[in-house]
């Protein structure tokens, strides 16, 4: 699954989610002084744009990526992980900003991939 089809049934697979999930979600998140639902979908790609996430790497990411958001309350509603980029349907926290969401699940695949996997290292000398 590579190129514009790969990205199109990706992107509809995530859209078609969406809508099931969001017939789930009638809902509102009802805190104290906030009611509403924080869902964005995120797509990140390794630097210089390496197909790496294949195999093996592929599911350090995936468990790398399940792992901080459970410890992170954040629910993952769709992932998935191509091998040169990483598309995710989530929910945030109402207190949670876009920008710490992308830190920590970009952070924390980023360490776990290079601690199971060191040889990548080679690929990515920089940065």
């Amino acid at each position: 699954m590579r190129g514009v089809a790969g990205v199109a049934l990706v992107c509809t697979k995530l859209a078609s989610a969406f809508h099931a999930e969001m017939k789930n979600m009638n809902e509102l998140k009802h805190l104290n002084r906030s009611v509403g639902q924080n869902t964005y979908h995120l797509i990140w790609k390794p630097k210089w744009s390496h197909s790496i996430l294949t195999g093996s790497v592929r599911n350090c990411c995936f468990a790398a990526i399940k792992m901080v958001s459970n410890r992170h309350k954040m629910r993952i509603i769709e992932m998935e992980i191509m091998p040169d980029h990483i598309h995710c349907f989530l929910e945030l926290k109402p207190d949670m900003s876009i920008c710490k969401a992308f830190q920590l699940l970009k952070g924390y695949s980023s360490k776990k991939i290079f601690e199971h996997f060191p040889k990548l290292r080679k690929k990515f000398t920089t940065g």
